[in-house]
């Protein structure tokens, strides 16, 4: 999909047909012409991050893809005329026929031999002439949405992503559907209804405002891009489990002697109402519909249930095998050996630590929703003087675990797109 693409300069030559034939050379369409982008992220109150998160333009940047475009060319008509009254599988309705789901990424390019960095994507498309006699102006109206997900990854539901415009839902728009455990995606979404380009290259965009009669015009020199996180993002954080001193005065993390594993967080939605895990989000106005359940049975879309893979390498580990297998053997703690034992898992402190590996945050279509948190982890300690216990290590350390089951107050959140939240457990 990426790589280098030089712009072809074709000079044409057009043969007079008079008896004194003269040759005309036509002018290279101009750079003005070629339709480019400027992308922003919208200030809000706080925003996100990455592989999940996408926090400003540079992380948008990074997105291997970039983002995805959805063009449609309603000619004199504007966007709000081309679409009142129609629904969106009706043959009136608009289609996305300039461009579709192209991807538009950070990556070089030549331009008249130079190498420069920019928004790019293959193959070119160019601005309607707008000095035709016929048709004074042709309005283009573009949708777009990140991180770009191809055709294929939407077919196979591969991707929280999992359906975008079709003959018979036309409307720009994509449906997200959350998956398992912390395989989520941040989504943004950007629109630039109604644009059209001017005589002297400049791209001219109007907005109607409010009242409804009220109109503004302004100028740009690329399609203006401002995106908007469509999610709502939550961080979970764990803090005092105990925090108690032994009877020498020391806490027992100085110590090194007892640590803390977290096994499983789940949450209930303690209301009737499912925890929203489908939606279909209207790129041009942002809008939410089409809400169901995570999952289609009952008995689950209420629940959500994150093992300890999903949690950072500081508070996670299974330090002992499952309860009930015999012998209880010492097991290799996620991404590290018992033996490192002094750093992995964490003391009984009263420091805030947040519980999920990468960007650390999950996301949530909006919604409202009243949840009970129920944490599951082991308190381990290690005792060389449990002469009878045959938890050891390849040191000849033995240690002693006890599995802990918490449950927490309920807690309402009210959660809005763009938006930024912390639960603390």
């Amino acid at each position: 999909m990426k790589g280098l693409y030089n712009y072809i300069i074709m000079y044409v030559l057009l043969l007079g047909l008079t008896t004194c034939a003269e040759h005309e050379t036509v002018r290279p369409v101009s750079n003005d012409a070629l339709v480019s982008f400027s992308t922003t992220i919208a200030s809000e109150t706080e925003t996100r991050a990455y592989t999940g998160r996408i926090d400003d333009v540079d992380a948008l940047k990074n997105v291997s893809d970039g983002f995805g475009v959805f063009a449609y060319l309603t000619k004199t008509q504007n966007w709000t005329d081309a679409t009142s009254g129609k629904a969106v599988g009706d043959a009136g309705y608009p289609l996305p026929d300039f461009m579709y789901n192209q991807s538009v990424y950070w990556g070089t390019q030549y331009v008249k031999g130079v190498e420069q960095y920019d928004w790019v994507y293959s193959p070119p498309k160019y601005w309607p002439n707008t000095s035709d006699n016929v048709e004074p102006y042709r309005y283009i109206s573009f949708f777009a949405y990140a991180p770009f997900v191809s055709l294929a990854e939407v077919e196979a539901q591969s991707t929280c992503i999992t359906a975008i415009p079709t003959t018979t839902d036309k409307a720009p728009h994509v449906k997200y559907t959350m998956r398992d455990g912390t395989e989520q995606q941040d989504l943004l979404y950007a629109s630039c209804p109604d644009a059209k380009r001017t005589g002297n290259g400049l791209i001219e965009v109007s907005t109607i405002g409010d009242p409804p009669d009220t109109e503004t015009t302004q100028t740009y020199q690329r399609v203006p891009l401002t995106f908007k996180h469509a999610l709502s993002c939550v961080d979970f954080y764990v803090q005092r489990l105990y925090n108690e001193e032994t009877f020498t005065g020391q806490k027992p993390d100085a110590e090194n002697h007892t640590k803390i594993f977290v096994s499983k967080l789940e949450f209930e939605e303690t209301s009737a109402t499912p925890i929203y895990g489908k939606g279909r989000l209207d790129l041009a106005s942002g809008t939410w519909s089409d809400l169901a359940g995570k999952t289609g049975v009952l008995d689950d879309d209420r629940t959500m249930t994150y093992p300890e893979a999903n949690f950072s390498n500081a508070i996670s580990g299974t330090a002992f095998a499952a309860e009930g297998a015999t012998p209880l053997q010492l097991i290799t703690i996620r991404n590290t050996e018992l033996d490192k034992w002094g750093k992995d898992g964490f003391g009984v402190d009263d420091q805030e630590r947040q519980l999920f590996t990468g960007s650390g945050s999950l996301f949530f279509i909006p919604q409202s929703m009243t949840i009970t948190p129920t944490l599951t982890f082991s308190l381990v300690t290690r005792d060389d003087e449990l002469a009878l216990n045959d938890l050891v290590d390849s040191e000849g350390h033995k240690y002693v675990r006890i599995l802990n089951r918490v449950e927490g107050d309920p807690v309402t959140l009210n959660l809005e797109k763009g938006k930024r939240y912390k639960v603390l457990i």
